[in-house]
């Protein structure tokens, strides 16, 4: 007779089911937050995956993750993946549920100037305000203006002269 051997069987893991995240919407330029991703069959090895690369993944239990997505993933208006991926033996990769980044809604506070005479020529006007991101434009009535975006507080506009035109707009 031989020697008895010990034969060790390990479980296939599950294919991560990815429920829902939190938070589902964030603004350009967000600092680094937390992502809560929330489902079902986790394992202490899960990765979360933002548009492919994996993020910092902190397991918190079978279903809950939480994930460090940083500014890098933030400074553009996009709607990104995530997905959850567990590693053999058995695992894969979850359904993604969708991080929106969004456009922050841009508030005017002042233009300069504030007032010109009817039929003037063109002019550049300086808007100020906040929530202001290099995709932002100006709008005359209903048509967009060549727009230079200084920073996050300043824009210029070019108001072409047939603009200008009508009194009191």
């Amino acid at each position: 007779t031989s020697n008895a051997m010990t034969l060790t069987v390990t479980a296939a893991r599950s294919v991560p089911v990815l429920s829902s995240i939190r938070p589902t919407h964030v603004l350009v330029g967000s600092l680094q937050f937390t992502l809560a991703a929330t489902g079902s069959a986790y394992h202490v090895s899960s990765l979360v995956r933002l548009a492919g690369p994996d993020l910092h993944t902190t397991f918190i239990t079978s279903g809950m993750l939480h994930a460090a997505v940083t500014t890098a993933w933030t400074h553009v208006a996009a709607d990104r993946h995530i997905t959850v991926f567990t590693g053999p033996p058995g695992g894969g990769e979850s359904a993604h549920q969708t991080l929106g980044v969004q456009n922050p809604v841009p508030v005017l506070t002042s233009s300069s100037p504030s007032s010109v005479t009817a039929g003037a020529g063109p002019l550049t006007l300086t808007l100020t305000g906040t929530h202001l991101v290099s995709t932002t434009q100006a709008r005359w009535h209903a048509g967009v203006r060549a727009t230079t975006y200084v920073n996050a507080t300043t824009l210029l506009a070019s108001i072409l002269a047939t603009d200008l035109h009508v009194n009191g707009l």
